[in-house]
Parts: C-alpha cells; sequence; structure tokens
C-alpha cells in the first residue's frame, strides 16, 4: 500500500529558467495521501511576467480521478509582492483574495503579510465571512481579531471533516477522517496594533475546543498548515508544542505538517519510524514537515506547465478545466483593470540584487542605483538647484528583487517594492546624524543577543552573520543559492541549466530529490542590514550644523530610538551647557513621492521609450 506524496509549490516566484518536458526522477507516484501546498504566493498569481506565464499551474483537476485522498492547503502570505494585490486604491489584496478563495482549497491561512495592516487584516476578516458555507476551509486557529472592542476568532479554529468524491462510475466515495488546523507565528508588534493579536502555542493547546474537540476527534491523520518556518529562529519550537500535544493522545497518528513563511524549501522528521503496532496498514506513525515546493517521494518539482502536464498525463487540449480557465481570466481582468502593463521607460541594463555583491558605489546594484540615482534625483529637496544636507538611510529588505533590462512597468515597481510608504525626516546635528548606523549596528547585535523577534527577525540575524563575516554563504530566501562546498557534491550531469538546487534535512545531499536537477551557480549576497548615503556637502558641515536625516516609517522607531540613545551620550560627557542636545522627537514627511513610485518616476524622467 501507498503512503503518501506531498507536492508543494513554493508561491509562484520560484520559477526556474529550464522548460523540462519530462521529470528525471519519472511520473508522478500517487498515494493514499496527496497534498498539493502553495506558500508565499506574494501577488504572483500569474507568474513570473519576465519569463515563462506559468498561470496555468492552478489549472488542473486531477483529485476526482486519483480515486485517492488529495488536499489543497495555502500557508498564507498572498499579498504583498506584485501589482495584483497590491496596486488597489483601497486595500492590497481586496480583489486577489476573493479570486484566491473560489480555489478548491481544502485549508488556507493568513501570513504575517495579511496580518500586519489594519485595512488588510479587516478585509480578510470580511472575505472569509463572505465565504458562506466554504469559510470552514479557512483557518486561524490562534489569530484573534478585535471586533467592537472584543476579541473574535479570525476565521474557524479547525476543521474534522471526511474528503470525498466521485468515483469513475460516478459514486461518492469518502476518504479518511481528517483534523486540520492553521497556525501563525507570532509577529511580536509587527500585527496590526489594537486589531491582531496572536495566541502563543503554549496557550492554544490548553484551550477547551483544542482539548475537547481537536484532541478528542480521533482522526486518521492531523493536517497542521501553518505560516510557521522550518527554519527561522524560535519557529519550529512552535510546530514542536503543537506536535507534543498531539502526540500525547495520538502516539501512532500521522501528523503532517505543511510550513511556510521563509521562501526556502526545507524538511525535517519530527518522530521515529515506526510501523503502527497490531497493524498491517503502512501508514507512517511518524512526522513529517515540509516547507515549500515538495513533491510525491521527497522529491522537489518546479513551477513548470509542461512538467506538471508530463506527471498528469494529460495534453496541452486537455490539461485546463472550465474553473481553471475561469479564474486565470479573472487574473487576467484584473490585471487589465490595474493597468499593470502601465509603460514607464527602458532600464538600460539589468541591476543585481540578491546575487550580486553589494558596494555603496556600484553601478550594477538595484539597491545602490536606488539610494544614488534614483532618490537623489526624484526625492531629496534642493536649494538653488544643489541638494541640500542629507543622511539617506534604508535597510535591505525595503527591495525584494532585482530591476531587469527592459521595459519597466507599473507591475514591475510592486514586485520591486511591495509597500508603497512615504519617506520621512528628522532634522538633527551632523554629530548626530552620523553616528546613527553605527548605533543601529550595535543595537542590532544587543537585540541579537536578547533574541528579540520584533527587532529582528530570522532574515535580520543571519544578514548580520553575512556582513560580518564576510564568508556565510548559507541556503537562504528563494533557495537558488549555495555554497562551493555543497556544490561539489551535486550529482555530475551535462549541460545543467542555472537555477534553483535543493539541500534540506530530509535528503541532506545537494539537488539529490530535485525533479530536474539544476547547476546552483549563484550565491546569496544580500546588502547589509543597514545602507547609508550622504550628501557631498555632509562631510564640510560643521558637528551642530542641521541636516535632515531621511528614512522610512518602517525604520523611524529604531532610528529614534538611536538619535536619543546618541543625545543622551553626548549630554552626559559634554562640559559645555550650551552643547546640551534636546531630545529628537519631531518626525515628518518628506516630500510626496512613496518609495514604491520612485523609480517608475524616475524612469519617466531618465528612461529611454524604445526598448
Amino acid at each position: 500500500m501507498h503512503l503518501f506524496s506531498i507536492a508543494l509549490l513554493a508561491g509562484l516566484a520560484s520559477l526556474s529558467a529550464a522548460s523540462p518536458t519530462a521529470s528525471r526522477l519519472g511520473k508522478l507516484i500517487t498515494k493514499d495521501v496527496n497534498i498539493v501546498h502553495t506558500s508565499d504566493i506574494h501577488s504572483w498569481y500569474l507568474g513570473h511576467q519576465k519569463d515563462d506565464d506559468i498561470s496555468k499551474s492552478w489549472n488542473a483537476d486531477i483529485g476526482d480521478e486519483l480515486g485517492q485522498d488529495l488536499f489543497f492547503v495555502d500557508t498564507g502570505d498572498q499579498t504583498h509582492g506584485g501589482g495584483l494585490s497590491d496596486a488597489e486604491e483601497s486595500v492590497p489584496g481586496a480583489a486577489t483574495l476573493k479570486i484566491q478563495a473560489q480555489m478548491p482549497y481544502d485549508v488556507m491561512t493568513p501570513g504575517n503579510h495579511e496580518l500586519e495592516h489594519p485595512d488588510i487584516a479587516k478585509n480578510l476578516y470580511n472575505v472569509i465571512r463572505d465565504l458562506g458555507p466554504e469559510a470552514h476551509k479557512y483557518l486561524a486557529s490562534n489569530v484573534y481579531i478585535n471586533i467592537s472592542h472584543a476579541l473574535h476568532p479570525l476565521a474557524s479554529q479547525y476543521r474534522i471533516w471526511h474528503p470525498t468524491w466521485n468515483n469513475s462510475g460516478g459514486q461518492e466515495v469518502h476518504g479518511h477522517k481528517v483534523t486540520a488546523l492553521g497556525l501563525m507565528f507570532d509577529p511580536k508588534k509587527r500585527a496590526a496594533p489594537g486589531l491582531i493579536a496572536v495566541e502563543p502555542m503554549e496557550s492554544m493547546v490548553t484551550q477547551n475546543w483544542f482539548q475537547d474537540i481537536v484532541l478528542k476527534s480521533n482522526p486518521k491523520m492531523f493536517l497542521l498548515v501553518g505560516h510557521i518556518s522550518l527554519s527561522d529562529e524560535g519557529h519550529p519550537e512552535q510546530w514542536r508544542i503543537v506536535h507534543q500535544a498531539i502526540r500525547k493522545e495520538y502516539p501512532f497518528t500521522p501528523i503532517f505538517i505543511l510550513a511556510g513563511h521563509s521562501h526556502r524549501r526545507d524538511c525535517m522528521l519530527l518522530d521515529s519510524e515506526n510501523k503502527l503496532p497490531g497493524s498491517d496498514e503502512q501508514w507512517p506513525d511518524r512526522s513529517i514537515a515540509i516547507e515549500a515546493s515538495f513533491l510525491a517521494n521527497e522529491v522537489y518539482t518546479i513551477l513548470n506547465i509542461t512538467l506538471y502536464r508530463y506527471h498528469s498525463d494529460k495534453g496541452e487540449n486537455n490539461f485546463p478545466t472550465d474553473s481553471g480557465n475561469r479564474i486565470v481570466q479573472q487574473l487576467r481582468n484584473l490585471a487589465t483593470t490595474k493597468a499593470l502593463t502601465t509603460f514607464y521607460g527602458c532600464a538600460p541594463r539589468t541591476y543585481a540584487y540578491d546575487h550580486a555583491t553589494y558596494s555603496p558605489d556600484s553601478e550594477s546594484h538595484a539597491l545602490a542605483f536606488y539610494m544614488n540615482e534614483v532618490v537623489p534625483e526624484v526625492i531629496l529637496k534642493k536649494t538653488n538647484g544643489e541638494l541640500d544636507p542629507y543622511v539617506l538611510l534604508l535597510n535591505w529588505g525595503l527591495m525584494r528583487g532585482p530591476i531587469y533590462q527592459g521595459r519597466y512597468t507599473k507591475d514591475d515597481k510592486y514586485v520591486n517594492m511591495p509597500k508603497p510608504d512615504p519617506f520621512v525626516y528628522m532634522k538633527v546635528p551632523r554629530l548626530v546624524a552620523e553616528r546613527v548606523m553605527a548605533q543601529l549596528e550595535s543595537d542590532a547585535r544587543a537585540m541579537d543577543m536578547n533574541n528579540d523577534n520584533d527587532y529582528n527577525d530570522a532574515s535580520q540575524r543571519l544578514q548580520w552573520n553575512l556582513t560580518t563575516t564576510g564568508a556565510d554563504r548559507r541556503p537562504h530566501s528563494i533557495g537558488r543559492y549555495v555554497n562551493q562546498a555543497a556544490l561539489q557534491e551535486i550529482v555530475a550531469e551535462p549541460a545543467l541549466v542555472p537555477g534553483y538546487a535543493t539541500l534540506d534535512r530530509c535528503l541532506g545531499k545537494l539537488g539529490l530529490g530535485d525533479d530536474v536537477l539544476h547547476f546552483p551557480a549563484l550565491e546569496i549576497q544580500l546588502p547589509p542590514q543597514y545602507v547609508q548615503t550622504t550628501s557631498q556637502s555632509f562631510t564640510s558641515l560643521g558637528q551642530h550644523d542641521l541636516v535632515d536625516f531621511v528614512t522610512t516609517p518602517y525604520l523611524k522607531r529604531r532610528v529614534l530610538n538611536a538619535m536619543n540613545t546618541i543625545v543622551k551620550l553626548h549630554n552626559e560627557y559634554t562640559e559645555t551647557v550650551s552643547d546640551i542636545l534636546a531630545p529628537v522627537t519631531e518626525v515628518l514627511q518628506y516630500g510626496d513621492i512613496d518609495t514604491t513610485d520612485a523609480v517608475a518616476e524616475y524612469a519617466e524622467r531618465k528612461w529611454r521609450k524604445d526598448c
């Protein structure tokens, strides 16, 4: 008897450059339990618009034909990352979340990007309510929303059901009983303040609904679906709390964990693999946890429609379904309505981001280009044609990817910078402004040691290691980066295309489980956590001359804390009363062009219109 297969799609952004016609490991083998998993879609519903269109990766209907349990799950972060969700006049995701909810998901959960902004969280709550009888498929076991000064579950806290389908003879067949939860890591103060509350796992597993309903449901399997990473610091422990609470009551029942958030392929086993005592059934009594792009028999697949047709034994004409065509057309209509092909100019070159070395004066790095060319041209204030004295400080997470050579469109600007924020500034003396960067880095080290997740999330802690050692090149983010030592272990095959090569904790060898083998030619080279530029006039200023310290609302609190630490230390050691500095409290908006619109404005002013 077959045990299980899992096919996870790590959001639609993870597109390979290859277009294989078949898997090197053979056809997908379906089993008693089959799971299709999407995660961290971030608005990439229509695929990578700079490469192949993979819209039809949504467009298959194989579950009823399998005669086996097929589960379709999504683990959050549907918004922020492209124009389809973010180019809204009202609320990011207002239209795309409704379209995605039409798909035949068994379980969906929110991610931090749905919970950080009050308007998006309220919209999600209303979308779930509007699902009517289908609302049970959206789970948020430990997420609450403040409605009329009282906390209510954002969505259903659990789902217990028998999957059903019609066999080839038209008869209804019932699958195995399943109990599912939808879980969310605690984003601390990043959740919409006063609106969203995330209950810690230690508390959730003590609640009556968990103890009296979930733990007494007696299912054939547990399905834990959540926006919690398998690798970010503190996240695996949250999975283990729930896993252990279930294991106390069900020592041999399979537990499948579908993770998300890190944009990284990974896998881990939480139990030893032993056969059920006194049973001839070969269901695994272990718990397996997967994050991103996992396909049948521990084989990772890529998002490629030709490969999907190969695995489904369908051709170009019979692969699409009516419902799939309808959803794809809705997405394309939405793209048209939002005018996502609006053209701003022709990028003269590709400005790399996460696979090129950052330096402040680089002419080919996207973030250096943004700071040195874009912001001075369209954001910074001038007097008599000269830039006013300034310090510009940003964080590397402001930008999400490269700027590609060629047409730069409305969709591109949301892909590169999905969160439009106004610039802000503080008017401070030079002696304060010039010390902020060092103080922020010192604060980052201190917060890292104190494990303050609100200040330093796991990606920032990793980034600190990268920038301080200069040699650490661990797999991270979209997963196509590996170090040279791991590269030596890859299976030697001729004419490999550069792309995504997987190294996880279950298989343990680079590329071993990849459906299509790629040569991992690129190394991760993220910019430093903080990057800064100053005006040419800055160094000629006196210590008490005022400058505009320009940053973003995301960094405002950190920058103010750093500035006031500097002010306090200065005042403690100054010997002259006239040198005493006042605390920095005033933060004002700087200009009327936001972070997302800046490159588009620059392109309209400076780039050619004939690509």
